[in-house]
């Protein structure tokens, strides 16, 4: 795992969301450690008030996840490098887990408010990256269209298609989603049981004999091949080309499983109205 602008290959991102995840809460305990001036601080935090709390929460940021903390540091004769590089890596990552828990809840303003700032941070002297020039363009066109045309766009970024709390996803993750779906749907629908195997993640969805006869579920209208003869064929076949792993649903909590539900009952509802 390489991270960096001189990196040859992209930083996984999978891997830097858990690593964020893990280290980011530990940062900010230790930093409650340093600041709570107390000799322990498993005892300061049972006790502690909550104006206690509140005023080290505010020492940790000032001191630990600003860019104000970090010009301090270096201003000192004697700069600690490690302390500069812990502090830039805190701002980042309080940036990036907003970021994060703002598009889960839906708050669109704070999502805006992250994407500014970083076009703002992308920015170089010389260059403008492209992702802060589609910022940059993203948010002038916000800026200069109809009241009307704004909500719209704003209110249509993120979608919720569970309707429980912290469930909204970017539209384009949900597109990469269904097509992501798409093609074992298709093929478990148009090639029968062969197209899915007991290992498959829709092994679950796959008809008895006499669904297959009254539904019709073979590609070709007319097939007559023996049913019974395919599903015993299908139990001595190897896996399949498609098996959905842990990583494929490592991003999607609910809402693969449950798309499938709803792109196959649609599908068999075409079927059983033609």
């Amino acid at each position: 795992m390489t991270a960096g602008w001189q990196a040859k290959k992209a930083t996984p991102w999978h891997q830097s969301h858990d690593l964020i995840s893990i280290s980011l809460p530990a940062h900010i305990l230790d930093g409650f450690r340093i600041y709570c001036e107390a000799d322990d601080f498993s005892k300061w935090a049972k006790s502690a008030t909550m104006e206690q709390f509140d005023a080290v929460a505010l020492r940790v940021f000032n001191n630990l996840f600003t860019s104000a903390a970090y010009h301090q540091v270096r201003k000192k004769v004697d700069v600690d490098t490690v302390l500069c590089n812990n502090i830039l890596y805190n701002q980042d990552a309080l940036l990036y887990w907003l970021l994060v828990k703002s598009i889960k809840a839906g708050n669109i303003s704070c999502v805006v408010l992250v994407l500014r700032v970083w076009m703002v941070m992308m920015r170089t002297p010389k260059t403008m990256p492209c992702y802060a020039d589609a910022i940059f363009e993203t948010l002038e066109h916000l800026e200069q269209y109809p009241e009307t045309v704004r909500k719209f766009f704003l209110h249509n970024w993120l979608v919720n298609l569970t309707g429980k709390p912290n469930g909204f996803k970017e539209v384009d993750l949900l597109q990469e989603h269904q097509n992501f779906w798409l093609k074992p749907v298709r093929d478990f629908l148009h090639e029968g049981s062969k197209a899915v195997n007991q290992c498959s993640a829709f092994s679950r969805y796959r008809p008895d004999d006499r669904e297959w006869e009254q539904k019709g579920f073979q590609g070709d209208p007319e097939a007559t091949a023996d049913i019974g003869e395919e599903a015993d064929d299908s139990q001595e076949e190897e896996p399949g080309d498609y098996e959905a792993t842990a990583e494929d649903l490592a991003d999607d909590d609910e809402e693969p499983i449950e798309m499938a539900d709803t792109l196959i009952a649609v599908a068999v509802s075409i079927i059983d109205n033609q």
